[in-house]
């Protein structure tokens, strides 16, 4: 008998599956051999393998990669230049802008002025100035002139957390506003339009520069019309500005303009006193944008419904509360400090003491007399001679 025992290999073939051995036996003992640690079915390629949680993150992020991002869809203009209230200054720049994208084929074509500007055929406008003053709206009124749609693209449709994917959405926004026949109208467009960066010190930099660039390109093979908004335009890079063949200044409305648009914000339905007219409410909002004007009517209004019986009307100290309302938020609100700000008047004119009352001269004349103790006398000098006579001897 062998000293080693166990399971003894069998000569005749079996039909049962083979089990596992069992453990090993010396005398009787079990004999415990190591074995080589056996690779779990996992880890033979481990570091090929995600982590936990990371395959279901990586899964939604190529989700995410393989949308074909933001889909650009025109829609009708819902203003007509009809219903944009302007300045002379400003409509005259805006007919003469309208007149270029208006007869553009003709001029570049026909007249020849396509050897002055190879790219003649494209219209690129720029609208700014202050908030409220009717830029979007002018955009809009832009494409009914012409009879087309508008894409309306803002800078979140554009942006993208992926490098390479802001480029392909500003391409992509292009694309379908040629294929659209759309006027392509970019609202804040200082977002869009801003100065490169100089020193590029990190891959966001460099993403950066590289949307502009895009947007150069773009701008210089799009034969359609582009229109831009913005409030802040000395952000612009000087490139875009060199590109933008019409710049259009929109001024705060003054007081006809501003009797014209409260004439349509007070609605024939709004209840309202007798003094409550067109003509007041553009006399108290000296200084305030069409935008502005609205705001006040709304809250005028907001405050009004309130009331119940005859009291349930615009009263004159409703819009006087609600303009009060509005430039407090303005200066207030939309300052950096958030503190008020006052302007201060200095004002410096000289006065005869005899023309001060009693009072003031009085304190004037105690500042002005001398309060210190007369200065010591100078010590003589060594030519001048001595008080005394010497004494003789």
């Amino acid at each position: 008998m062998s000293a080693l025992s166990g399971s003894q290999p069998s000569s005749q073939p079996s039909s049962q599956p083979t089990s596992a051995p069992g453990p090993l036996a010396l005398f009787g003992r079990p004999l415990s051999i190591p074995l080589p640690p056996q690779p779990r079915p996992t880890d033979a390629h481990s570091s090929d393998q995600p982590k936990h949680g990371e395959q279901e993150r990586g899964q939604e992020r190529g989700q995410e990669r393989g949308q074909e991002g933001p889909e650009f869809s025109a829609e009708p203009p819902l203003h007509a230049l009809s219903d944009v209230i302007l300045t002379p200054a400003t409509r005259e720049e805006v007919e003469g802008a309208l007149s270029r994208v208006r007869h553009r084929h003709t001029l570049f074509n026909e007249w020849g002025l396509k050897a002055l500007d190879k790219r003649g055929a494209r219209a690129v406008l720029n609208f700014y100035g202050p908030p409220g003053t009717g830029k979007s709206m002018c955009a809009e009124a832009v494409a009914h002139e012409m009879g087309m749609k508008i894409l309306k693209v803002s800078y979140a449709e554009l942006e993208s957390k992926y490098v390479g994917e802001t480029p392909k959405n500003i391409e992509k926004a292009f694309k379908a506003a040629s294929e659209q026949g759309a006027v392509i109208f970019f609202d804040e467009a200082d977002s869009i339009l801003g100065k490169r960066l100089s020193s590029v010190q990190q891959s966001a930099d460099h993403a950066v520069n590289l949307a502009r660039s895009v947007m150069l390109l773009a701008m210089d093979s799009f034969e359609g019309v582009v229109v831009f908004a913005t409030n802040l335009a000395q952000n612009y890079d000087s490139a875009f500005v060199r590109r933008i063949q019409t710049h259009v200044r929109f001024e705060l409305p003054d007081l006809e303009r501003r009797a014209q648009i409260a004439a349509g914000m007070l609605v024939p339905e709004l209840p309202r006193a007798e003094d409550v007219t067109p003509s007041l409410l553009a006399e108290l909002s000296d200084g305030l944008s069409g935008a502005d004007l609205r705001t006040v009517v709304l809250n005028a209004a907001a405050v009004a419904v309130a009331r119940a019986g005859a009291a349930r009307r615009v009263e004159r100290a409703d819009l006087e509360r609600a303009i009060e309302g509005v430039r407090r938020g303005k200066e207030e609100v939309a300052s950096s400090s958030g503190a008020p700000r006052r302007l201060l008047e200095a004002r410096e004119e000289a006065v005869a003491p005899d023309s001060l009352d009693e009072g003031t001269r009085a304190a004037y004349l105690q500042r002005a007399a001398p309060e210190d103790p007369a200065p010591p006398s100078a010590p003589p000098s060594a030519s001048a001679p001595p008080s005394t006579p010497p004494s003789t001897l």
